[in-house]
């Protein structure tokens, strides 16, 4: 599928978009590789969540950078990224934000165009267990209009207030 995003998109429209091809790909990548993963996730635990996200995030990130969006934090050397798109220095998590077995990861994309302006900011909140391999929610596209660490981090922690 690909996704309706051109270069003179709002981070708005750009995040629309990005939950769009979410919704029409996570379930059948999930249901693919499900055998695959649950078997990875006793050894690795958590990291399998990652590998999950290896397999959906690759070919959707490809389209936002054919629109020339980029990630405008460029990562380190010794960062841990996740589907070509997702750092995971750039992220949160907090088990109070969820339930029991429902826990959420937001991660943060400070998104850029191809005139080198931030233009806003991407969430994705992943939704997930510790207690068994299970994504308990679908992803889902948060915009935010900051591109400031200690910005993006006070208003994910402002709407995880509201769950």
């Amino acid at each position: 599928m690909t996704m309706k995003i051109s270069p003179e998109m709002t981070v708005e429209e750009v995040g629309a978009a990005l939950q769009q091809e979410l919704d029409s790909r996570w379930q059948f990548v999930w249901e693919k590789h499900l055998d695959e993963l649950q078997k990875l996730y006793p050894e690795h635990g958590d990291a399998t969540y990652g590998m999950y996200f290896d397999k959906l995030l690759p070919p959707i990130w490809e389209q936002v950078e054919q629109q020339d969006f980029y990630s405008a934090l460029e990562p380190k050397e010794d960062d841990y990224l996740i589907g070509g798109c997702l750092n995971f220095r750039h992220s949160m998590e907090k088990e109070h934000w969820g339930s029991p077995g429902h826990n959420i990861r937001v991660f943060w994309i400070v998104l850029a165009n191809q005139h080198d302006e931030h233009v806003g900011s991407l969430l994705l909140e992943i939704h997930h267990s510790h207690e068994r391999f299970h994504l308990p929610a679908p992803p889902r596209i948060r915009i935010c209009q900051e591109t400031i660490r200690e910005k993006i981090t006070a208003h994910i922690r402002q709407l995880q207030e509201q769950v």
